[in-house]
């Protein structure tokens, strides 16, 4: 006898914004690290089911990438995790079948959504976000405070936090860069433009590694995948009794 699907959640926002606001209720930045980006969802299936697909509506940033991971009892995230899918980004609204996913047969199970970044090859826009978007372009004195948290660049005119177009929000890393132009360290992703000078990066460098980042005297600026969720759900896979 087949045991008909049983729908887990059913979660929806907004794709558009409302009058002077100009946020979607839900929007974010895929980071180089892997997010939690909603809490545990609680769901209470009947028990024998041991599947579950789910589904994801989101709009990615045009030509950019991100990852995707659903974690329950049975499959938890943990690092080096290999992604449901990579959502290449077109800028509007597309769904992502994640099908066959592992749930508690007992029935009671929390849902969690991971999200994580894919490093880009594109610049931040000068025009758009301030300069410089490589250190070569300007002078200045170059150091790094607060633990190795805060990246100062006294020549730098970056737009602040109040700005609507700042590298924090408009999703962007700094990769640290030998003479040839590859990664020496590993990069970073900007969380926050306090003043016109300084980028604050996420997690921060080691003392040693912020030494080295200095030594080297030479970094970049490139774009991550700003997203908008707008659905999140999931029903049990039909099954044999």
């Amino acid at each position: 006898m087949l045991a008909k699907p049983q729908q887990l959640f059913n979660l929806s926002w907004p794709e558009r914004t409302y009058g002077e606001d100009s946020l979607y209720p839900f929007e974010g930045v895929g980071a180089l690290e892997w997010n939690r980006i909603l809490p545990p969802i609680p769901v209470d299936a009947r028990p024998g089911f041991t599947a579950a697909d789910f589904w994801l509506r989101m709009s990615v940033a045009s030509g950019l990438s991100l990852e995707v991971y659903v974690a329950t009892s049975q499959r938890p995230w943990r690092p080096g995790i290999t992604p449901d899918a990579t959502i290449l980004g077109t800028g509007s609204f597309a769904n992502t079948d994640l099908t066959g996913l592992a749930i508690a047969e007992s029935g009671a199970e929390d849902v969690e959504l991971w999200v994580r970044g894919v490093a880009s090859a594109t610049l931040a826009t000068t025009a758009t976000y301030g300069a410089p978007n490589t250190r070569s372009a300007v002078g200045g004195s170059y150091l790094f405070t607060a633990g190795g948290s805060t990246l100062n660049l006294s020549a730098a005119t970056w737009n602040l936090n109040t700005s609507a177009n700042n590298l924090a929000s408009g999703g962007h890393y700094v990769r640290f860069e030998d003479a040839s132009g590859e990664p020496a360290l590993p990069s970073r992703t900007i969380v926050s433009v306090p003043t016109a000078t300084t980028l604050v990066i996420a997690p921060p460098l080691t003392e040693r590694q912020a030494t080295i980042a200095v030594e080297l005297d030479r970094f970049s600026i490139y774009r991550l995948p700003v997203y908008i969720l707008s659905g999140f759900g999931a029903v049990t896979v039909a099954r044999t009794t």
